[in-house]
């Protein structure tokens, strides 16, 4: 798959809600929850960057609970990113194709709302970061 290609699928994709376009960089909003796709370069060639916005970083209760978290994904991982916790996935687009991609995405939107809503319940005056990528 290519970045157009990919691209190209998810404006046809019904439920995906474009929020920004650049050249290598894309917000989208799938249900409740927005992700943010970037073209990079790995081992001299394409890869996707999928991120998935859970809290602000000072409103982590327990990073250790994160870290334990983390050993536990088959696909993905938190991370940090922007002073945001955030769910992560990479891959090569070489490898990708639009099944693949759209299971990827829906996990990814759905673990991150999942992560959004356990934080909500352990510290409700926080919720999800809703500024993330506009």
């Amino acid at each position: 798959m290519t970045w157009e290609e990919l691209r190209s699928f998810l404006k046809t994709s019904q439920g995906c809600v474009f929020v920004r376009d650049e050249t290598d960089r894309l917000a989208i909003d799938i249900g409740s929850q927005r992700l943010v796709l970037e073209l990079a370069q790995a081992f001299d060639e394409p890869w996707l960057i999928a991120v998935s916005p859970i809290v602000a970083k000072e409103d982590v209760i327990r990073p250790i609970d994160a870290l334990e978290m983390n050993g536990q994904y088959s696909l993905g991982a938190m991370a940090v990113v922007d002073d945001v916790l955030v769910f992560r996935w990479a891959t090569s687009l070489a490898l990708l194709d639009v099944d693949g991609l759209a299971r990827a995405l829906a996990f990814i939107g759905r673990e991150a709302s999942r992560l959004v809503e356990i934080h909500a319940r352990v510290k409700p005056a926080s919720g999800a970061v809703r500024h993330f990528a506009d």
